[in-house]
């Protein structure tokens, strides 16, 4: 038996109708009607054919089970106490499904207990988007959500790879301290040995052998001190465009002769406080590298100094994780034809002993790593299969052309 509820008073039916376009209901903790205006009871009407009355429970009026259970959330959360505000729709399909902005409130008595709640609704749906431009604005928002899926993926990506290199020159660092001990500890007792044996005994040749190795292996362990940032630094202003004009005979000598060298100094200087010494030993790297990667076809590497107005896409090509930011770099570019770097090798050249090469020791990248970054810059790198490589070195500039 429906519980007989009386109607509102006067005033309160006032209250009721007076919000236009509105529609406003007020349920018991059993989802019966307390009270109801007349833009709801048309509603009710509209989209369920039905007809409703004080006391009667609006869950037994909505026809269909999943907007009924929908329904039956909303109220609890409302009974619970909780206000809120939801976008939903509701109604037969064959009569009319509407969509609305709900407000659900509860109802609370002088002492803070909830007697009930209340809604209010406006019908949007004659203002929401029309299917069509729900599916444009549905397929902006996917091709959205892929491109900064595609973002984070390559910043975890280089984040990831900074992880490593800082973890190998870490790891390069210690390894090359404690071999510089040992061999230093060799060095020195062959030189103490040396005068003890006469130049005419076979002991003579082994210990020049065992000076040379060892002489060899400090070389080494100097690139891996490179690498890891923790090589000794006599840093200078250096023009760049005066320092590959020097370097030109040593790097024609260091490509093979049908590969054409084109070294292109700025017309202007361009300074950067550099150690010169490993600044022009990684210009040698990476020239023999790029002839390297020509092989024995005839080729050409080109060489530049240069200042690069450097942005956030130029720096989206960085090999490694920097702290430069936006604006004029002195810049060092080795470009070469050559047959490029897959994905999967353009990842690893800068590891410590990786190589393509068959007789490559595979330390002048590492070690040119070490020296770019001991000096605050980074290097770029463009390159894909058959396609060549293009090599940018960036440090700050002191001096603009």
């Amino acid at each position: 038996m429906v519980p007989q509820h009386p109607p509102p008073p006067p005033g309160l039916r006032g209250v009721l109708e007076s919000p236009l376009g509105t529609v406003i209901f007020a349920l018991g903790r059993q989802y019966e009607y307390l009270a109801f205006n007349g833009d709801h009871a048309s509603t009710m009407k509209q989209i369920w054919g039905a007809s409703i009355i004080l006391g009667e429970s609006m869950l037994g009026v909505i026809g269909r089970a999943d907007d009924r259970e929908k329904a039956r959330r909303n109220f609890d959360r409302a009974l619970s106490g909780e206000s809120f505000t939801l976008v939903e729709e509701y109604g037969d399909e064959l009569k009319d499904r509407r969509v609305y902005e709900n407000v659900y409130r509860p109802i609370l008595a002088d002492d803070g207990s909830v007697l009930g709640l209340s809604v209010y609704l406006s019908d949007i749906t004659t203002t929401r988007p029309d299917p069509p431009e729900l599916d444009r604005y549905r397929t902006s928002l996917e091709d959205l959500v892929v491109r900064r899926t595609q973002e984070l993926e390559l910043v975890h990506a280089k984040l990831l790879d900074a992880q490593k290199l800082e973890s190998l020159g870490v790891l390069a660092g210690g390894i090359a301290h404690d071999f510089n001990n040992l061999l230093a500890v060799i060095l020195g007792r062959i030189e103490l040995a040396a005068p003890l044996v006469n130049r005419e005994s076979p002991v003579w040749e082994h210990l020049e052998i065992m000076r040379e190795s060892a002489i060899e292996g400090r070389m080494l362990t100097k690139q891996l001190l490179g690498y890891s940032g923790k090589g000794k630094l006599s840093v200078e202003s250096v023009d760049l465009s005066e320092l590959l004009r020097s370097m030109t005979p040593l790097l024609r000598a260091s490509v093979p002769g049908s590969i054409t060298l084109e070294v292109l100094p700025s017309g202007r200087a361009v300074v950067a406080k550099l150690d010169p010494i490993q600044v022009r030993q990684l210009v040698l790297n990476l020239v023999t590298n790029a002839g390297d990667a020509i092989g024995p076809r005839p080729g050409q590497v080109t060489v530049r100094s240069t200042v690069v107005e450097a942005d956030d896409s130029l720096l989206e090509e960085a090999c490694m994780a920097t702290s430069v930011t936006s604006g004029p770099h002195a810049c060092i570019e080795v470009q070469d034809d050559g047959c490029g770097m897959s994905d999967v090798v353009r990842s690893k050249i800068f590891d410590p002993f990786f190589t393509t090469k068959i007789s490559g020791r595979g330390l002048g990248l590492a070690a040119a790593l070490g020296t770019v970054r001991s000096h605050r810059g980074t290097i770029l790198l463009r390159s894909g299969v058959d396609r060549g490589s293009l090599f940018r070195v960036l440090f700050p500039l002191i001096e603009s052309p």
